[in-house]
């Protein structure tokens, strides 16, 4: 319970925060404002104090006396620097000395005034409308504290490992706080981070949607988006769209997911978490004493690189542009957090700054390192290591235009996408497998429900199938089995939807194979055909020319008698050659007649028991010739 009244006082002298964030004082020291948002409380003294700063000018930086009162209005770093930006913490706001709106407060600076303007978008328009206003819904109206124990619990034990940007203990204290009934200002700005948390455990813990869910989603979108657009954000609904991201991603389409991390990232820089502290000229209003919390300088930079993080791999997947931060300063948390989150930030390092398809070599050999150090890629986590083969399945589509068969090179990446696609299969049958433990049943309550469970073995069969080896063909089996595997968990019509596409290019890949082979029995037919026509066809003419021949001999008489002692003996001889090479030519049936038919031959017109050629009628009629 806070122990400052709720009405405000008025005072005749306000403390100087009061008096810079033109907020009502009551004249005590400390006063309510000052205890409430922890101001150093400070009064005015009849002499200012002078302050050694750093004034920009237009082409480098000079030092010069101002006169002001500093100890509550900023704390401005004993260092020259080129880019004298500015931080307000408390606001979420970060400038640097070309914004418009912290040109006035520097130029009030310059010109010693006593009171230099306020950070604030002057004549930035019109003001013809009215800003519109943040929703005011009340958490607690819908979700009780104990369901907020229940599914944030679900939450640190399932999600925070992986993308650890919040501290367990210190959320359970603020949620807390939250439902005393007094809450604070700072209390309300944390509603949009429970609703993240504990949408998340929900959907961890639930196997379909519950209505507590449906309305944290929706609240944390309202309050996230109108607050995004009427006031730069706190810290906390920073983390609060983190958490929304990862939602998204995991329940929605990608294009959703990608926009909201792209967000993420200009909140980031419109609230300078991508900078350290000790880096920022001017810290505005002064931290107590000059010192910053270490807990928060932990909790800026947790949220800076998890959200890069969040946003380079969530961009490179959907093969969507993603945001490039400039002067980055804000220090490396690999050794502060998770084992897991370590991992994701190297994976994220990994990606390369163009998350679309590859323009040059640069970019194609950028992407080929890439999959060869995913390859090696460790972690005993399995969301991280999924996430590791999402993003090389996605280098696959980027280098797919450049693949060359037989290259050495590209062979090289070929092998690479087969280990990683293999090693995640197995992995996904473990996680299948280790939930069915737990509970002695392949249920999906019992299993998280990883997004890219059916995404990879969807897509390592449409890229087995475009690499159309026979190595490649007979690893489709098992990637099929896996997929029908994660679909009898989670039978929802994505899933069953992606099985049925999968069977479908399956089949026509299979029809394609099997008609490539008809073609090519029709070519070795065709081949055998052709040789055995021409073979009668000679013969034929052989026959005639000596049937002419022996007429030419023996003379056209009536009697015939040399025609009619001859023809018989040459016929036979002819009819068996022939025979001979018509049986060795053709490629016959069970039934013997299939290679008749290919030679337009009726094979019921000549055969004279049955089973029996009769090549004498054969030969008396050749026009299947």
């Amino acid at each position: 319970m806070d122990t400052y009244p709720r009405k405000r006082q008025r005072a005749g002298k306000a403390c100087r925060p009061c008096r810079q964030l033109k907020r009502k004082c009551n004249g005590e020291k400390p006063c309510s404002t000052c205890i409430r948002f922890q101001h150093e409380c400070l009064y005015q003294e009849s002499k200012e104090k002078t302050l050694e700063g750093v004034v920009t000018s237009g082409s480098g930086t000079s030092t010069s006396n101002i006169t002001a009162p500093t100890e509550a209005m900023q704390y401005v770093h004993d260092k020259e620097k080129n880019d004298h930006n500015i931080l307000d913490p408390e606001r979420g706001r970060y400038f640097d000395s070309s914004s418009a709106v912290a040109f006035p407060r520097l130029v009030g600076m310059q010109l010693g005034a006593n009171k230099a303007p306020r950070l604030h978008s002057f004549a930035w328009n019109l003001g013809v409308r009215s800003e519109p206003m943040p929703n005011t819904l009340d958490i607690t109206k819908f979700i009780s504290l104990n369901d907020v124990y229940l599914y944030s619990s679900q939450y640190f034990k399932v999600v925070n490992p992986v993308f650890e940007i919040l501290d367990q203990q210190e959320f359970l204290r603020r949620a807390s706080l939250r439902y005393t009934g007094n809450a604070p200002e700072e209390a309300l700005n944390y509603d949009a981070v429970i609703c993240g948390a504990v949408a998340l455990g929900s959907f961890c813990s639930q196997p379909s949607d519950n209505s507590i869910e449906a309305s944290l989603t929706a609240f944390a979108k309202e309050r996230l988006e109108s607050v995004g657009l009427t006031k730069l954000p706190t810290i906390d609904l920073i983390a609060a769209w983190i958490l929304r991201t990862i939602y998204l991603r995991a329940t929605s389409r990608p294009q959703a997911s990608w926009i909201a991390s792209n967000t993420l990232m200009h909140l980031i820089e419109a609230s300078g978490l991508h900078r350290e502290l000790s880096s920022i000229c001017i810290i505005y209003p002064s931290p107590n004493n000059g010192n910053i919390d270490q807990v928060q300088i932990l909790y800026r930079r947790k949220l800076f690189w998890i959200g890069r993080a969040v946003n380079a791999i969530f961009s490179y997947e959907y093969s969507r542009p993603r945001i490039i931060t400039n002067k980055i300063s804000c220090e490396r948390i690999d050794s502060d957090v998770d084992s897991a989150t370590s991992d994701l930030l190297r994976l994220a390092d990994l990606i390369p700054q163009n998350t679309q398809a590859c323009d040059d070599e640069m970019d194609i050999s950028g992407t080929k390192a890439m999959l060869e150090s995913i390859r090696g890629f460790s972690t005993l986590k399995a969301p991280v290591s999924l996430m590791a083969t999402d993003i090389a399945f996605a280098a696959y589509r980027h280098l797919r235009p450049f693949i060359t068969p037989g290259s050495p090179s590209i062979e090289a990446t070929i092998s690479h996408i087969l280990s990683i696609g293999s090693a995640a299969l197995l992995t996904i049958h473990e996680h299948l497998s280790g939930g069915a433990a737990s509970c002695h049943s392949m249920q999906s309550e019992s299993i998280i429900p990883w997004w890219s469970l059916a995404l990879i073995p969807f897509h390592y069969i449409l890229i087995l199938l475009s690499l159309d080896t026979q190595d490649c063909l007979a690893r489709v089996s098992h990637a099929l089995q896996t997929l029908q595997e994660v679909a009898s968990v989670f039978n929802t019509h994505l899933t069953r939807e992606a099985v049925q596409n999968a069977t479908m290019l399956i089949r026509l890949s299979q029809s394609r194979k099997e008609a490539d082979a008809q073609v090519l029995r029709q070519a070795l037919n065709e081949v055998g055909q052709t040789k055995s026509i021409s073979t009668v066809r000679t013969q034929s003419m052989q026959r005639r020319a000596a049937e002419q021949s022996s007429n030419l001999g023996t003379g056209s008489d009536s009697t015939g008698g040399g025609r009619v002692s001859n023809q018989p003996i040459q016929q036979d001889v002819d009819r068996n050659n022939t025979a001979e090479n018509i049986s060795g030519g053709l490629d016959m049936d069970d039934n013997g007649n299939g290679g008749y038919v290919d030679l337009g031959i009726n094979p019921n017109q000549f055969l004279s028991d049955g089973l029996t050629l009769d090549w004498n009628a054969l030969f008396d009629n050749l026009d299947w010739i």
